[in-house]
């Protein structure tokens, strides 16, 4: 396998997992190969968006990096774009979009590791493209960036020779996919095993994400629409009552609503039934029957449809998951 040479770009207030975790996993493929007699075929780079070439992580250790995008002159192979804030890019330098624009062409592979998809994005890179990002951040993507297909279930994505991959961890998944590319799926099986990076780790992210913003963003209606179902969860909700509650006729009620929250009442209801599902799973040990009822089911088996509509996996495998 000829030499590759893999820069991760460092932004300041980099998320430390998003370096060491890539990095660990080019390192352990190192090791491995040249144990198989291939040598050592990743030179890892670390490169500095800014003039300096310390950067600052985001829990404030210092990391020094090999060159800056002001100076560096190794041509690159593989380019990862390590994730920080999503609000450093509004006050980025605009050099940083410049280079990434016209680097571009020059590399093999351009791939991003959490928000890392922003600067991607900003630099008018991903029209047209699918891509993933932090799924807390995916919606602010979308809005910021309508001509990009954002998916926000994956852990990576692949659309050409642009990668992207979720939040912060994910971006050990994208440094295995990126190996497997390269020499194979049993090399990077060993990777992966050295890493205890279990082959049955979550195939999206979605397990993770809230259903629901935070109440304090929504807006006064659907704020009096959330307290109002969550106080009475256990009960059959249907659209009259939802409107009678915010004194409007269920079909203006309906409008304004979805108006409000892009996607119909009926909807918002069976998301607050899922977040309460997800506490009641995670921090309980109510069994499955006193969860469907208090959640306002009178089966399991309608738990479960809606733990697969949104989650492709039944009530019992989530809180295997994610019991405390």
């Amino acid at each position: 396998m000829d030499k590759k040479n893999i820069a991760i770009l460092i932004l300041p207030d980099v998320q430390l997992l998003d370096v060491a975790g890539p990095t660990d996993v080019f390192h352990t493929a190192n090791e491995i190969l040249k144990k198989v007699g291939y040598g050592a075929p990743y030179q890892l780079h670390y490169l500095s968006a800014l003039k300096s070439e310390t950067v600052t992580s985001n829990s404030g250790i210092k990391l020094q990096c090999d060159a800056s995008i002001f100076n560096i002159t190794t041509p690159i192979d593989t380019l990862i774009i390590a994730g920080t804030h999503p609000n450093l890019f509004e006050n980025l330098d605009e050099t940083a979009y410049t280079w990434l624009k016209q680097i571009y062409p020059q590399v093999n592979r351009l791939a991003s590791i959490c928000v890392g998809t922003f600067l991607m994005a900003k630099s008018g890179l991903l029209k047209n493209k699918t891509v993933t990002t932090h799924w807390k951040y995916a919606g602010l993507l979308k809005s910021m960036y309508p001509e990009i297909h954002v998916d926000a279930r994956s852990i990576f994505l692949k659309d050409g020779n642009i990668y992207s991959s979720g939040g912060i961890t994910s971006g050990i998944n994208l440094a295995l996919h990126l190996v497997e590319e390269d020499v194979g799926r049993d090399i990077t099986i060993q990777v992966a095993k050295h890493l205890v990076f279990g082959a049955h780790r979550l195939s999206d992210q979605s397990l993770f994400s809230e259903e629901l913003p935070a109440v304090e963003n929504m807006s006064e209606l659907v704020q009096k629409v959330y307290h109002y179902a969550n106080a009475r969860i256990e009960e059959t909700l249907n659209l009259e009552q939802l409107a009678s509650a915010v004194n409007m006729s269920p079909r203006n009620f309906s409008r304004v609503f979805k108006k409000e929250t892009s996607f119909p009442p009926g909807q918002f209801i069976e998301k607050i039934r899922l977040e309460k599902a997800k506490q009641l799973l995670a921090y309980t040990a109510d069994t499955l029957t006193i969860i469907s009822v208090q959640c306002g089911y009178d089966q399991v088996s309608s738990l479960n449809k809606l733990f697969y509509k949104y989650y492709k996996i039944s009530a019992i495998q989530y809180r295997k998951t994610f019991q405390h």
